[in-house]
């Protein structure tokens, strides 16, 4: 039995003789990260502690390099790299930002590696979980009719894409598969039109909308029915215009005379002009508001200065244009 126990003894002791030699600085270095749930966008900040790490005989001192790997919105895996000295006692601090574009809920993770008089040495990996910042949802109405538009306008969009989706209400929206993608502006805002189909099903449908560093609240949309479509109809008649039977005249009879009154120059003759009517085109009023009316006579003839004649009024019609 001895003499078993002793042979494994001197293989392990074989095994480890024929493995390289570490370098005397070799020891590992601890990295610590100061925010391990970072934001897009964020600041992470660094401190990293190994050997003691004196200047070379050149007088530089040591330096550390930390690499932060994050995952892009085309779902590659990007670095984005910070340097800084590492002082004789082998400590050092520094940061690393996320850039914004990063995407969060998908792995993420910093690594340093410390140069000591020529030296490399690799520090521990550190795992960061990417939280995703907030953003306000607002959508123009809470019903919509099949055939009809809702905006969706939303903020603090992180990641340089927004997808805008709806599908049935509490549904999985990986499942959704109609909507609008866009780019955010500068100030992360964007908006976003939904044309819904006129042949949609009525009932309760979700609207979620997705930016790589950015969650926010589902919206509830009620759709219904298609509005009918109006038929043309006739334009009704205009009122016919009662018109006052004038005096009646009783003709005399063939063999009656009237005596007729002598006029004499002192007495002036008087004209009297019966009726209401206006005639003339052309006779424009402008409204406030951005508003201008032109009222077209459908009556015969032309009188801009608008006289009054003597016949029965005559209907007008006005067309407005509106412009904002």
């Amino acid at each position: 039995m001895n003499r078993l126990v002793n042979g494994a003894a001197l293989v392990a002791l074989t095994l480890l003789a024929s493995l390289p030699a570490l370098p005397a600085s070799a020891a590992p270095v601890t990295l610590t990260v100061g925010d391990p749930d970072p934001l897009p966008g964020g600041v992470i900040p660094l401190s990293g502690d190994g050997d003691d790490c004196p200047a070379d005989s050149a007088g530089v001192a040591g330096s550390f390099l930390a690499t932060l790997t994050y995952t892009t919105v085309a779902s590659t895996t990007a670095t984005v790299t910070a340097t800084g000295a590492v002082a004789a006692d082998g400590t050092f601090t520094g940061s690393v930002t996320l850039p914004e574009t990063a995407v969060s809920n998908v792995p993420a993770s910093v690594i340093s590696t410390s140069t000591c008089s020529g030296v490399a040495t690799e520090s521990n990996r550190v795992a960061l979980a990417v939280l995703y910042h907030d953003g306000i949802l607002t959508v123009s109405a809470p019903r919509v009719a099949a055939g009809g538009r809702v905006t969706t306008t939303g903020t603090n969009c992180f990641g340089g894409e927004f997808l805008v989706l709806y599908g049935p209400a509490s549904g999985d929206p990986t499942n959704f598969d109609t909507g609008n993608s866009g780019v955010p502006g500068t100030d992360r805002k964007f908006s976003s039109i939904l044309t819904i189909p006129a042949d949609q099903a009525k009932g309760s449908y979700d609207i979620f909308v997705r930016c790589p560093g950015t969650q926010f609240p589902t919206m509830r949309l009620v759709i219904t029915a298609a509005a009918a479509s109006a038929s043309p109809s006739a334009s009704p008649a205009a009122p016919a215009v009662p018109v006052s039977p004038g005096p009646t005249t009783t003709l005399p009879a063939p063999d009656e005379t009237f005596p007729v009154p002598e006029l004499t120059s002192s007495e002036p003759v008087t004209t009297t002009t019966l009726g209401g009517g206006f005639t003339g085109v052309g006779a424009t009023t402008s409204g406030g508001g951005g508003v201008n009316a032109t009222v077209t006579n459908a009556g015969a003839g032309t009188n801009p200065a608008a006289t009054p004649v003597a016949t029965a009024p005559v209907a007008v019609r006005g067309e407005a244009t509106f412009t904002g």
